[in-house]
């Protein structure tokens, strides 16, 4: 048992600090499509609502790119207020081949709606698993080994604090600390375990590549000799094709011409507004693919949302493709087959970024994140409290301020900075990133500087200022106006409230 408590202490203290990190990021990626909304005013006011929606995707597509052979439509929704429009080989528009744009235009009006350039919550998303301004690879390898060490920290402290069931209920007064630490630890412990193995399972082969490099080198021979037999096969159909073509020139060539003299079909709204009032049957229509590469008709690929996102065998996909002009069923796909191990990776994947089921549950993930950054803070602050090290007692003043507040300091400037940056600005989403680490440094420098005294109180106070100003100017530009938007605002003012609290008490006690 002593070993237990001694690996839980010091790997509890090195993790302490970078788990609030991974906490943070993570809770706050839950809603990474509510801050990306937040922080792009010009969507605010349009109305996903909109019966047009539809009609102004497609009369858009009809005007600007009648010449593509595939169109894709998705329909807009709370956090997304948009329609979202795609095409796919216009000759035209001297499209790239691979090359798949997406437009965002208003579901009432049709018109192209230009938002500020930003990276919105995917910033906050990737910086949970990517880290910043390092390879990709290497940030995901130094989390998953961080992950891998939280999980023997969680598994070790369940153990240690064995009296937990037995004094959840009784109030000491001096070991408030201690309990903070312990209750939501063992509160939210099949949760964290969970997200700590479905994470670490995400980026494992980062943290194996050698191992995933010397199995792809001993398969390489058969993977080569099977290259050559595919090749040898292409080249002999390729044969067969050339001879078929050389006999059948003279009718190869009028077929051609008589279809350059034709043109494509091009599908109307109601044609295909037909299509789906008949086949949508009460089903949450998703988003919608139209095929109209052939010469007299065109294909619409109506594709439902599905509330369980697995199936028998692999992940739930509903989706039926019609003839726009017959109206009859052409095919119909329900599920996407996968093998165990892709099974196990989306299950992973699903559970880990809380995708598998409806708001409730994201909002449940979140508060979990926050029992998860009561669980790191209230572990560091207990740390320091039994040391009799002076070294220890400013080591954690530091790291408390650059770290406990300082990622919301960084938090807070992300979004201002997102006000404050002219629309036009290139590159306006890095600086956005840039002012977050800005921010995270000079909060690191204060805690460096003000160590002794006032350093909590400065941040605090500069903290609950940036969150206030970004909430005023976001109301100012409507966010009341979607509730998506409106609720990272009310968030911002629940933190305005928070750190201005605590820079009062800081204030108080010279903190």
């Amino acid at each position: 048992m002593s070993m237990l408590k001694l690996s839980h202490k010091y790997i509890g203290i090195l993790l302490a600090y970078f788990g609030f990190f991974l906490f943070f990021s993570g809770t706050l990626g839950y809603y990474k499509d509510e801050i990306t909304l937040f922080m792009q005013p010009e969507n605010y006011r349009l109305n996903y609502k909109s019966p047009n929606a539809l009609k102004s995707g497609i009369d858009y597509l009809r005007k600007y790119h009648a010449n593509a052979d595939i169109w894709e439509i998705t329909l807009p929704s709370e956090a997304s207020p948009f329609v979202g429009v795609s095409y796919k080989n216009d000759k035209k528009a001297h499209q790239k081949k691979k090359n798949k744009p997406r437009i965002n235009i208003d579901p009432e009006s049709g018109e192209r709606v230009k938002a500020r350039s930003t990276y919105g919550g995917n910033f906050i998303g990737k910086l949970h698993f990517n880290l910043w301004y390092i390879p990709a690879s290497k940030g995901r390898e130094i989390v998953g080994y961080a992950t891998l060490l939280l999980i023997l920290t969680i598994v070790t402290g369940v153990i240690i604090h064995k009296r937990i069931f037995k004094d959840f209920f009784k109030y000491r007064k001096n070991t408030i600390l201690r309990d903070t630490h312990i209750v939501t630890s063992v509160s939210g412990f099949a949760i964290f375990f969970m997200l700590s193995v479905s994470g670490l399972y995400l980026v494992e082969k980062f943290m194996l590549k050698e191992i995933y490099q010397d199995i792809s080198s001993k398969n390489q021979a058969a993977m080569q000799q099977d290259f050559y037999e595919k090749v040898k096969a292409k080249r002999e159909a390729r044969r067969k094709v050339k001879q078929n073509k050389e006999q059948n020139a003279t009718e190869t060539v009028s077929e051609i011409v008589v279809k350059q003299n034709q043109s494509s079909y091009i599908p109307t709204l109601s044609d295909i507004k037909n299509i789906i009032d008949k086949k949508l049957n009460g089903r949450e229509l998703k988003n919608i693919l139209i095929q109209k590469d052939a010469v007299d008709t065109a294909y619409i690929q109506l594709n439902f949302d599905t509330k369980n996102p697995f199936s028998e065998n692999g992940l739930s996909f509903s989706a039926e493709l019609y003839n726009i002009k017959t109206g009859k069923l052409v095919d119909m796909m329900s599920q996407r087959e996968l093998n165990t191990e892709q099974k196990i990776y989306q299950f992973m994947k699903i559970f880990h970024t809380g995708n598998f089921s409806d708001e409730m549950v994201k909002f449940i993930f979140f508060v979990f994140g926050i029992l998860g950054l009561f669980m790191c803070f209230g572990g560091a602050l207990l740390w320091q409290k039994n040391s009799n090290s002076t070294l220890t007692f400013y080591l954690g003043r530091f790291l408390n301020g650059s770290i406990f507040i300082g990622l919301f300091t960084g938090f807070g400037m992300y979004l201002l900075s997102n006000q404050l940056i002219k629309f036009n600005t290139p590159l306006r989403h890095n600086l956005e990133v840039n002012a977050f680490f800005i921010a995270l440094i000079i909060s690191t420098l204060l805690s460096a500087i003000l160590v002794k005294r006032y350093a909590y109180t400065i941040l605090s106070f500069i903290t609950s200022f940036l969150f206030l100003v970004s909430a005023i100017m976001a109301l100012k530009a409507g966010s009341y106006a979607n509730f998506s938007s409106l609720k990272v605002t009310l968030f911002c003012f629940v933190l305005v409230t928070l750190f201005g609290y605590l820079g009062k008490k800081f204030l108080k006690g010279k903190k």
